[in-house]
Formats: structure tokens, C-alpha cells, sequence
């Protein structure tokens, strides 16, 4: 004779279980720089009918998954005090818990330059998107590195390979096969005394970021202000004219100074319209430092539509080098061969903000 919750077992065998829906697959778009990967996925962005969707430059999205990691285990540890036990649950596993807070604003994501260098955002990866994916996320994204040779020779990319896997079944990789940049073409046609970057350095080019940094602070007073960035930091800005800011490329850039961060570069983004930048040297593997977070500046900028203005030492076409001295052992590491493709995309984007019109053109 069988129990009653035998008995409900075997009626439950009986029952079909449901199908769970067919989830769309995203797609991983990378090609080289300049090739319209970008476009395509706004094309696909701006018409899809879909409400909950955002889309995000990669580095700003990893930064704020950080940002909400550390919230809500502060949240936690202040309602909840300190474990006393190591709990395995989804519960208290603060990337899955923040994957399906994402999850429940966006049912779309569009990721821009989607590449991955930090050791941190690595190893996180897979269980952040495997939450999200498992949750229904459908994740389109545009890279300039192949999905195989994604945080290639990174420390301890045996964890991150996994992720590699999951990316490339939830999202279709297409190859734009082609070298052609067209934002150099779009450069070629810009009228360079309407130009917005100049160069040589020296007199001229000073003058002329100092003439035009007043003409579009509107008449307002030089004055410092003082934003916010994020975990409640603030950041001290010394030349400002209402929607302008003044920086020289050592203020934004250089190790020695107290060097502005992501998080820094996108607060300037998200308080000033017009952005003013002096001095930038020629960029390459001996200030490596300096021109990768100058890379970071200008995708934060490119991103957000600001209008910027620059005096350089080079023209964009020139200002990023090549170091022949490098051996092919250091050529072949992870940080710099990321950092010659991202100064490759920062001079076509560069070509392109300096038309007049960006970034309506």
C-alpha cells in the first residue's frame, strides 16, 4: 500500500513536464577597428521593440558589477551580520544574487568593446554569466579580439576558459572580414582648420585649446568643481566653464600624480558636454601606463558623445607607435597586444571626433 506522497509522485511521473521557451540566441561581433561592428549592433539596438534592454560600454558594465558586488554585501553584512559558517548557497553568493538584479532590468544587453584584461573580471565571468544567461539575458556584443583568443596568456586563464564555451553557445560570433576603417575615411574628408584636434604641441596649439575652451564654457567664470565617481569618492576638477572642462594630459594620465581611473573618466563624461585636453605626447609600449589610460579616456568619451577637443603631439594617424625594441616574447604578452589594438581603435575614433559636427556627423 503506498503512502500519499508516493502516491503524488507517481501521478506527477505521469504528468508532461512543460518546455521550457527557446531562448534567442545573442551575438558576438568582432572584426577590426573601424568596420562598423558598432553600427550594426545600434542598428539592431535602436529598432528592436524590447523595453528592458541597455546598452553599455563593456569596461563601464564590468566597473558597476563591481560597484553592486560591494553593495550588496555591505547590505548584507549589515542586516544579516557575519556568517558564521561558509554558505555555498545561491543566496549568499553576491555574483549571482547581482546577475539577477541585472537580469531583472535588462532582458537585452548590448555590450561596446567587449575585451577583457583584469585578472578580477576574469575570473568572475563565468559565474556571472552563466546567471545571466540561465535567467534569459540575451547578450549582443562588438570586440575587436576573436571569442577564442579572448584574455589570451592572462594569468590563470585556465578559470576563464569555461566562460569562452558559454559565450559562444548563447551567442552567435560573426567575423566582419574586412580591414577597411571607414571613420578614417569619414576623416579624410574633415576640413582640418575646423579641425577640434591640433597639432604640434607648442604655442599655437595652446592657444588655440585655451580660445576655444572659453568660447564653448559660454561666457562663464574659471572656476574648480568638485563631482561625484563612484563608492561615494569625489573628484576635484581645477579648470571648468560650466558644460567645459580644461585637463592638461598629465593631470588625466600620469602614474606619478594621483592618475585618474575608469570610474573617474566616466563621471567627467557624465558632468561636462565639451572636454578640453593639452599635451598629449606621442603614445606607445614605453608609456604604456599613460596611453592605456588615455585608450580608457577616449572609449569613455567616444561612448557618452562628448564633444572633445585635443592638442597633440602628433596627428591622430601618427600619435600612436610601435616600439621596435620589444622582444617577441613581449610582444606576445596579453597586456600589450591588447594595448596596440585598443590604440589602434582610439586613433580611428579620434579620426572621427574630430569632424566639427560629432557627434551628429
Amino acid at each position: 500500500e503506498c503512502d500519499e506522497s508516493e502516491i503524488v509522485r507517481k501521478l506527477e511521473e505521469t504528468i508532461p513536464k512543460p518546455v521550457p521557451p527557446m531562448m534567442p540566441r545573442g551575438m558576438y561581433i568582432y572584426g577590426n577597428v573601424g568596420t562598423g561592428k558598432t553600427v550594426l549592433m545600434d542598428m539592431f539596438y535602436e529598432t528592436t521593440n524590447i523595453t528592458r534592454k541597455r546598452r553599455v560600454h563593456f569596461h563601464e558594465f564590468m566597473i558597476e558589477v563591481h560597484q553592486r558586488i560591494h553593495k550588496w554585501k555591505m547590505e548584507r553584512l549589515k542586516t544579516k551580520g557575519r556568517d558564521l559558517h561558509i554558505n555555498l548557497s545561491s543566496e549568499a553568493d553576491a555574483i549571482v544574487q547581482v546577475a539577477r538584479m541585472i537580469s531583472n532590468e535588462s532582458i537585452l544587453l548590448a555590450f561596446d568593446e567587449f575585451v577583457v584584461t583584469d585578472c578580477a573580471d576574469a575570473l568572475m565571468m563565468r559565474n556571472l554569466f552563466d546567471e545571466l544567461f540561465s535567467q534569459g539575458t540575451v547578450v549582443i556584443a562588438t570586440s575587436n579580439t576573436a571569442p577564442e583568443d579572448l584574455y589570451y596568456q592572462g594569468l590563470n586563464r585556465h578559470y576563464f576558459l569555461p566562460f569562452i564555451d558559454t559565450l559562444k553557445r548563447y551567442c552567435k560570433p560573426h567575423d566582419m572580414e574586412t580591414k577597411f576603417d571607414y571613420r578614417l575615411k569619414k576623416a579624410d574628408a574633415v576640413d582640418v582648420a575646423a579641425s577640434r584636434y591640433v597639432s604640434p604641441l607648442g604655442r599655437d596649439a595652446d592657444a588655440y585649446i585655451e580660445e576655444k575652451f572659453e568660447e564653448f564654457g559660454a561666457g562663464k567664470p574659471l572656476l574648480p568643481k568638485v563631482i561625484d565617481v563612484a563608492f561615494g569618492r569625489t573628484l576635484a576638477i581645477e579648470k571648468t566653464r560650466g558644460d567645459a572642462a580644461l585637463f592638461d594630459f598629465y593631470e588625466l594620465c600620469d602614474g606619478r600624480l594621483p592618475a585618474f581611473g575608469p570610474a573617474d573618466f566616466k563621471a567627467v563624461c557624465d558632468n561636462f558636454e565639451y572636454i578640453f585636453v593639452k599635451n598629449v605626447p606621442e603614445l606607445g609600449e614605453e608609456n604604456h601606463n599613460e596611453a592605456r589610460r588615455f585608450v580608457t579616456f577616449i572609449d569613455q568619451v567616444y561612448d557618452r558623445r562628448r564633444k572633445l577637443f585635443l592638442s597633440a603631439a602628433k596627428s591622430f594617424d601618427e600619435l600612436c607607435i610601435q616600439n621596435s625594441h620589444s622582444s617577441a616574447e613581449e610582444s606576445n604578452l596579453l597586456s600589450v597586444k591588447e594595448l596596440k589594438t585598443a590604440m589602434r581603435r582610439m586613433s580611428s575614433r579620434l579620426g572621427e571626433m574630430q569632424n566639427p559636427h560629432w557627434p551628429d556627423a
